[in-house]
Parts: C-alpha cells; structure tokens; sequence
C-alpha cells in the first residue's frame, strides 16, 4: 500500500508550529495510474514467516476517466519466542474519477488490522548483568488473550489545476484507531532472597483514536522580471478525540526466568470492559468547603 516515503524539512514557525520543528514525513499511498497492471507476490521466511500480497491497477472504463487500485495483504509470523506471533492484513481500495483533464477526484480507504501478544512479553529483566538471558526469554503466561488492533482510514482528495502555474486541492479525512489488548511488566522487585522468581504483573492497554480533518489550499508561483515567486496558501481544520485506558492491573504467577515452564496456579485476571472506553478514565467530583473565623 506504500508508494513512497517524503521527508519534509522547513522553517518550524511555518511547518510545525505547535510541534516538533525536527520536520515531518508524508506517507504516500498506492494509487490509480491509468494503466492496467497487477502484480502478486509470496514471500516465506525464518520463524514461521508467511506473507502474501496482491496490488491491481486497473481502468474501469475505456476513456481512462474511472479507475482503481487494490492492495490486499496478509502475514503470519512468528519469532524466536515460542509464545510470540505477529498476525495482520490489511485491505486498501482507491477509486479515482477524472471529472476533466484539470480536475479529479480521489477516494482511498484503508483497513489495517494486526493480533500480537500482549506488550512488553519482549522485555527480558535479570539482577545478573547483561546477556544473562537467552534470546528466548519472554515473561508471557501462554494463557493470555492477545492484543488486538484495528485502524481504519478514509480520504477524499479533489485537485484542480487553475492553469500550469496555480493549483487548488481540498482534502477531507477520518481516521479510526481501535485497540483492545493488555501489558506485562514486573509487578514489583524479585522475591526476597531469591534473584530468579520475577513477580509479573498484567494492565489492561485499550486505546481509541477519532480524528476528522479538512484540509484547503491553493499553490503556485508568479514571476516579477526575473524574479519567481512560489506561494501557498491554505486553511486546516482538525476534531482529534484520543483515549487510553491502563487503569486496572493485577499480579500474575511469579516466573522462575531460568526455567520459563511455568505451571501457572492464578486464574486470569477478568478486565471489566463493560464502561466504554471514552468514560472509563473520567473522574468528577462534588465538594462544599466552608471555612469559619473566629471574631
């Protein structure tokens, strides 16, 4: 689904403002080229690695005017880690219509969907120094539901060119990031007296993201005698609503790290999801103060 990958660098008051003035990158999707094309590729590596792809480019109609990109993708993958996967597909549909030779119309969603264990079973913790644990190692209880993640996309792009020098573009944009999974991570120290028994503990990690944007500009350049003059000029307009919810945690079995069999005695912990995630982290209190002075 990846065309490319732009790095933009430029003066911070003019690219990011209110931000990190280091610069951005612009990731540049697939899209329709006119042509009628397809390609499909397979690729098989170590640990279990599965991955296939499938890109179409394709006219709709004869004159060219309607056409279409289909990228699919799907992977199975394992690691090192018995216990440790990477699962994801993703489905990226994009529909241009050439209204005329100056103006166009592009429509892109994408689904991209990812299942991995839960965060941090990557991490290896020893009092022993360095390298002590093999690259084998992880803190995860098989026994866990994994993370799930799905994010979600739709662009709209119109472009217009006003003649060779100047052009108009508007963008409208949603975006949809759902996550619902949890993270390991040492509940405390090691035991008293004892450096190989790691105290796990396990947090619940659900996130939501909504984003709406719109975005309107205008670009192109002039000149005045020998000189040339570049202009661009445009109007952003964004609605960003993010949640996290890492509020509930409990201890799970302690874990000798130089065995990694456990036999595991604790139930599971149960996360209470049944509040949704948009008030779940929301805290409102009631309070009357009174103070008295003596006179």
């Amino acid at each position: 689904m990846v065309d490319k990958i732009e790095f933009v660098k430029g003066p911070a008051r003019f690219m990011m403002a209110n931000g990190d003035p280091a610069g951005l990158y612009n990731i540049v999707t697939k899209k329709p080229t006119g042509s009628n094309r397809g390609e499909a590729t397979l690729t098989l590596g170590s640990f279990q690695t599965y991955r296939g792809t499938l890109d179409l480019d394709r006219k709709i109609t004869k004159d060219g005017n309607l056409s279409y990109r289909l990228n699919l993708m799907g992977q199975l993958k394992g690691t090192q880690r018995p216990t440790e996967f990477n699962n994801r597909y993703s489905i990226v549909p994009v529909l241009k219509y050439q209204l005329s030779k100056s103006t166009s119309v592009t429509a892109e969603y994408t689904l991209q969907y990812m299942q991995l264990p839960p965060f941090g079973s990557a991490y290896s913790f020893s009092n022993r120094g360095y390298k002590d644990l093999p690259n084998t190692f992880t803190s995860l209880d098989p026994r866990l539901s994994p993370t799930n993640i799905k994010d979600q996309s739709i662009f709209v792009t119109l472009n217009h060119d006003i003649n060779k020098n100047w052009k108009v573009t508007g963008q409208l944009a949603y975006l949809n990031y759902k996550q619902t999974g949890s993270s390991i991570w040492p509940m405390s120290d090691f035991a008293s007296g004892n450096d190989s028994i790691l105290n796990r503990g396990i947090s619940i990690w659900d996130a939501l993201g909504e984003n709406k944007q719109g975005q309107f500009f205008v670009n192109g350049k002039f000149k005045t005698g020998f000189i040339t003059h570049k202009v661009l000029v445009g109007i952003d307009v964004y609605d960003k609503q993010n949640y996290a919810d890492f509020s509930q945690n409990y201890a799970l079995d302690p874990l000798n790290i130089y065995i990694m069999e456990p036999a595991p005695t604790k139930a599971l912990p149960q996360f209470d999801r049944s509040i949704d995630i948009r008030a779940r982290g929301k805290n409102i209190w009631h309070y009357f103060y009174r103070s008295i002075w003596p006179g």
